[in-house]
């Protein structure tokens, strides 16, 4: 969970009241599914994470498992789970290949 920082028109996902402040860091978003709730909801909110609407494409982060000192991870993907991996060439279509990895990396994985 990421503590504040909410877009303006955020709304919680349970009792869908606006969340989130200019004024200061209020209220919670989850960074798997980017579910946003208020600081009172959030006790109400699913222990495990749902992942959102893209669940089927993300391998959560407790499928991941160090193995070794070198900075190896080994997956284990649940079942239905089918990763989508992007290949961006950023010198290619008028160099806007980091563009898009940028994005990319927004939606897919936080």
């Amino acid at each position: 969970w990421l503590d504040g920082n909410l877009p303006v028109s955020a709304k919680c996902c349970l009792c869908v009241i606006t969340c989130g402040s200019v004024l200061r860091l209020l209220d919670w978003k989850c960074l798997w599914c980017r579910a946003m709730v208020h600081a009172s909801c959030k006790a109400q909110y699913p222990v495990k994470c749902p992942l959102g609407v893209c669940r089927a494409s993300i391998v959560p982060p407790t499928s991941l498992h160090s193995i070794g000192n070198d900075e190896s991870w080994e997956a284990t993907c649940p079942l239905g789970c089918s990763p989508l991996l992007v290949f961006v060439n950023s010198k290619s279509g008028d160099n806007q290949g980091v563009m898009f990895l940028r994005r990319f990396k927004q939606l897919l994985n936080p």
